[in-house]
């Protein structure tokens, strides 16, 4: 028999006929020890996968194989709950992007300080000829952390499993119920498929995203999968004195497949900045007190509506479709929705689109007010759009408005119900403050709404690792230092100089995220040799960039402290050798120059590999022979000797240490 198979492969492959290659896992996760208790698991194939229509997921108990938890693929209603109240929402527990396969396991269902094993039935998934994948039935382990986090006020999300959870609504979870003071969940660069829901027991949260177009919390939702405003959205608020800043928010519904918010917010005393909101229909729900500025909204129909209170400011707002921007709900006793300094543009082909539509017989007291924004030629010369019968109630009202090159605008042929404000009036609207403030006095635009943000910024001695790695920067411990009101974002990266750091955009991320103190060490790559691109010269290029560092900061209204590179653990006949002095003194050189606090952590780090000894200071290492970065050990006594020190390089934060 083996001799017509080869000769039928012969013929195949003479015909130009490939064989076929099973589908076959390239790579999974998560694996090895400190997993998060709420992690996905992420199956890469060798090819695009395709979900089976039937077949289970199970994750079991490793010392006697129990199932905790279980995602039935013959199951097109899977449902579980989000955050800890409300009815189930169905949800897809599967999502595919290119070779990728990412499953979320029903909630809370792992605990701390448990082995599970991963086991996955044949037919589960399918390459793209309807084939089966075999599963997986042995060799996938994983244990997960021994503790949740011990500061649960300041959480980091990062979906690598760097940070204390993997997903958002694991982090928000973590929050305990009733919290007056705010709890800080810092969200690293990312996609997130998921639903995630802030219920009303727990306040005062804030999300702070790595970088707004980077940090992207996405999932399907609409009315057909689950009804009801916040059942139906992405991100479902109904928690008071919520923030949300610099992230994304997509609901991936596509065109016309019904109301599907990105956001909702049912909630009071709540602030989006800087951020992407992504839809068609509905895509912004405003049922509360929410202010909203620097923001891109996208959508087509009503996609910014609801009952609340609203100010936008320097927003753009665009239109994918013919269609209404705005439709406001609000009652005769409070004002509706105000647009300051907004763009309202939109997508090529779009040629119709209306400011605001109501229905004075349902709600006769709706007010839209539009002040000095800038108006595409897509909006109909009307401009508003009202049925039902006439309302002396009903406030449509606009201010100077403008093209998009920001010459005045026609707007002779706008419908009669509205009104154009006069100065005086349009001050008095403007006022975010005076409009959102309530009978609380609560203030918008207030900076306890942000806290005290610190940015760290560095190289592979100070940045996040992957909790399943041995490798830890000392930034990944100065948190622990500082009281709730101070969030700690390490933004620093491995292997980047001062000069790459820029050149990538990483840079201008951190001044994007407004930190009031910037801690800055760089070194270790600068001093590679010159024909590397991340090197630089210790006394020219080095020191530009340091001083780019400090203008730029200074600029944005925060305070650099310079923190020179550690000393390498490089012993020779027993001496500790001094590679990097070169660049420590040049950073000395531009902090006395520009009158900056500075960090000596390089003179600290040689006294204390020194006095460890040669022998002793292996122990700071992660792996044996590596000379330069850091175990839990060595990170750790790094972050010590900057604690040491940082009070007197900047003074202003020592209220802030425990």
């Amino acid at each position: 028999m083996k001799a017509p198979f080869a000769f039928l492969l012969m013929a195949m492959c003479a015909l130009g006929v490939a064989a076929r290659a099973d589908l076959a896992l390239a790579e999974r996760w998560p694996v090895g020890e400190e997993v998060c208790a709420d992690a996905p698991l992420r199956l890469t194939f060798d090819q695009t996968p395709v979900r089976g229509a039937a077949g289970k997921i199970e994750l079991c108990q490793a010392a006697d194989g129990k199932v905790v938890a279980a995602v039935d693929l013959g199951d097109d209603k899977t449902a579980d709950r989000f955050g800890s109240g409300g009815e189930p929402l169905r949800y897809e527990p599967v999502q595919i992007t290119g070779k990728m396969a990412t499953v979320r396991l029903p909630a809370g269902k792992l605990g701390y300080g448990e082995s599970y094993v991963v086991r996955i039935s044949a037919g589960a998934f399918k390459d793209a000829e309807g084939h089966d994948f075999a599963g997986v039935s042995e060799g996938w382990q994983f244990r997960t952390k021994p503790a949740p986090p011990a500061n649960p006020g300041r959480l980091i999300v990062a979906a690598d499993g760097s940070g204390d959870f993997c997903t958002v609504q694991g982090a928000v979870d973590q929050i305990q119920p009733g919290r007056r003071q705010p709890a800080f969940i810092f969200i690293r660069q990312g996609r997130y498929e998921e639903l995630v829901r802030i219920g009303s027991e727990r306040t005062q949260i804030r999300f702070l995203g790595e970088e707004r177009d980077g940090t992207v919390i996405a999932s399907a939702n609409n009315e057909k999968l689950n009804t009801g405003w916040v059942q139906r959205s992405v991100l479902g608020v109904e928690g008071d004195g919520f923030a949300l800043e610099n992230l994304t928010v997509q609901n991936t519904t596509p065109y016309k497949g019904s109301q599907a918010e990105a956001v909702c917010v049912h909630a009071e005393r709540c602030a989006l900045r800087n951020a992407r909101f992504l839809s068609f229909q509905d895509t912004l729900n405003l049922s509360g007190r929410v202010y909203v500025a620097n923001s891109l909204i996208e959508g087509d129909v009503d996609y910014v509506w609801g009952y609340g209170t609203a100010c936008f400011e320097r927003c753009e707002l665009r239109s994918m479709h013919d269609g209404y921007y705005v439709q406001a709900r609000n009652p005769a006793d409070k004002s509706g929705y105000v647009f300051i300094d907004c763009k309202f543009t939109a997508a090529p082909d779009v040629k119709k689109t209306w400011l605001a539509r109501i229905e004075t017989t349902r709600f006769p007291a709706s007010h839209v007010a539009f002040i000095g924004c800038k108006m595409g030629a897509h909006i109909l010369p009307a401009g508003w759009q009202v049925t039902g019968p006439a309302s002396a109630a009903l406030r449509f009202e606009e201010y100077q408005s403008a093209d998009l090159a920001g010459a005045p605008l026609d707007i002779s042929r706008r419908d009669a119900v509205g009104k154009q404000l006069t100065a005086a009036q349009a001050a008095a609207e403007s006022d975010a403050g005076k409009a959102l403030a309530g009978n609380d006095g609560w203030n918008p635009k207030s900076l306890s709404d942000s806290g005290v943000r610190m940015a760290i910024i560095g190289d592979s001695t100070v940045c996040e690792y992957p909790s399943q790695k041995p490798e830890r920067g000392w930034g990944h411990y100065i948190q622990d230092y500082f009281k709730d009101d101070v969030q700690v974002m390490n933004l620093a990266a491995s292997g980047r100089s001062t000069k790459t750091f820029i050149a990538e955009g990483r840079w201008q991320k951190t001044l994007n995220l407004k930190p009031k103190f910037i801690l800055i060490q760089f070194g270790h790559n600068d001093s590679h040799d010159p024909s590397h691109p991340e090197a630089t010269d210790a006394a020219t290029t080095y020191k530009e960039f340091l001083r780019r560092y400090v203008d730029e900061s200074r600029a944005i209204g925060a305070t650099p402290v310079c923190v020179t590179p550690m000393c390498r653990r490089t012993f020779e006949a027993g001496k500790l050798q001094d590679a990097l002095l070169r660049y420590a003194d040049a950073m000395k050189e531009v902090a006395a120059e520009k009158k900056v606090g500075l960090v000596d952590l390089h003179s600290a780090s040689k006294t204390y590999f020194e006095k460890l000894g040669e022998t002793a200071s292996l122990e700071t290492a992660n792996k044996a022979g590596d000379q330069t970065h850091f175990n839990e050990k060595g990170a750790k006594a790094m972050a010590e000797l900057i604690m040491k020190e940082l009070p007197a390089a900047a003074p202003e934060l020592k209220d802030e240490i425990r």
